[in-house]
């Protein structure tokens, strides 16, 4: 046996046999069978010992001879062969468990969002919406946001694949009226923004997104898209989803659509509603009513509410469609994007539904999106 050491010109390391110390050169030397038993073992044993569960090295003389750790080492740890194979089991433990413990922060968010479905129970069972969701609003000086909350009739295992790529996302994105190109990258996904009416490219404005997915797990998923910029002077606009299997076989998710704007871009915000949506209002009712019927939020807030509630239709039709034949799955989504926004004429209504399907089905084609 040579070891690391002789080949450095440093000295053999001495072999501990509990009543002296021998070395292994030596100990060969003398014995030229032994030396050979001890070759062919080593050899054996890399191909395995068919036909006998006994194995020599283990369980012969030969078992007392140390085999190095690190051979080509300048300083060589020598166990047994019985002892690597109890190491190796337990590095396959400690393997498993720290693929188990990879990402506690996605196990704490799981338990988390099924806590929020919990506490919101009541609200989703009696929802105005006629559907097991719940819409929640924040407006400041500086920022709104609009949180979706809905259990959906999907298992974990289908939405999960669905909506881990950038491609998948512009696939939902694509479905809002406003959105009239979608590109996507292995980290980033740049949105075209317009009008609700067909425009070039050229006059839409490039939303760029950067795409990040910090949790996927078989039970939970998390997806963010981030722009530092956008249209209006707005910045830090943010989608962001969450979904977390439910012991029923659904999903319970929530969606947020967030944005941030210094006082110039609140004043641009507000002049662009005050001219193409002054009439358009959200889904939280005001503390004000108005002779007795309920009046909702208007402005940003407004605006807000509705363009998270328009994306969260999308994610729903969507993975709707992921059951029906590939071929079909785009026409079908266009439909059922349009009558699921018609539920609520009063805060989503803006075209027709021919002009919708024509618009949209002329920019999937001029801009060659591919259907997952």
């Amino acid at each position: 046996m040579v070891d690391g050491a002789a080949q450095t010109g440093g000295e053999l390391p001495l072999i501990q046999t509990g009543k002296s110390e021998r070395r292994p050169d030596l100990v060969c030397q003398r014995d030229p069978a032994r030396a050979r038993a001890l070759a062919a073992a080593r050899v054996q044993g890399a191909k395995g010992w068919p036909g006998s569960r006994r194995n020599p090295v283990e369980d012969g003389p030969i078992a007392r001879m140390p085999v190095p750790l690190f051979p080509r080492s300048p300083v060589s740890l020598s166990i047994g062969p019985a002892c690597a194979r109890r190491l190796a089991a337990g590095l396959s433990v400690v393997l498993t468990l720290s693929s188990a413990l990879a990402d506690p922060g996605a196990d704490s968010a799981a338990i988390s969002l099924r806590a929020r479905q919990a506490a919101l129970a009541p609200q989703l069972q009696d929802s105005a919406f006629g559907e097991p969701l719940y819409l929640e609003s924040v407006e400041t000086r500086e920022s709104a946001s609009g949180d979706v909350y809905a259990v959906l009739p999907h298992p974990f295992n289908r939405l999960g694949p669905a909506l881990r790529l950038p491609t998948q996302w512009c696939q939902v994105l694509m479905l809002h009226l406003n959105v009239k190109q979608c590109t996507a990258a292995a980290r980033h996904i740049t949105v075209h923004l317009g009008s609700k009416r067909e425009q070039s490219l050229e006059l839409a404005y490039p939303l760029q997104l950067d795409y990040s997915m910090p949790s996927d797990t078989p039970e939970y998923l998390q997806v963010r898209m981030h722009a530092g910029r956008g249209p209006f002077g707005t910045r830090d606009t943010d989608f962001e989803l969450e979904a977390v299997a439910l012991s029923t076989g659904r999903c319970f998710i929530h969606f947020r659509y967030a944005v941030r704007y210094g006082m110039l871009g609140r004043v641009a915000m507000q002049a662009y509603l005050g001219i193409t949506g002054r009439d358009k209002v959200g889904f939280t009712r005001a503390s004000v009513i108005d002779q007795g019927t309920p009046a909702f939020v208007t402005g940003v807030r407004g605006a807000v509410e509705r363009n998270a509630m328009r994306y969260y239709l999308a994610i729903a039709v969507y993975l709707d469609s992921l059951t029906i034949p590939e071929n079909e799955r785009v026409e079908r989504r266009l439909q059922a994007w349009f009558s699921a926004t018609e539920r609520y004429p009063i805060q989503l209504h803006e075209i027709d539904r021919d002009d919708y399907m024509a618009m949209k089905r002329h920019e999937l084609t001029a801009h060659s999106l591919p259907s997952p």
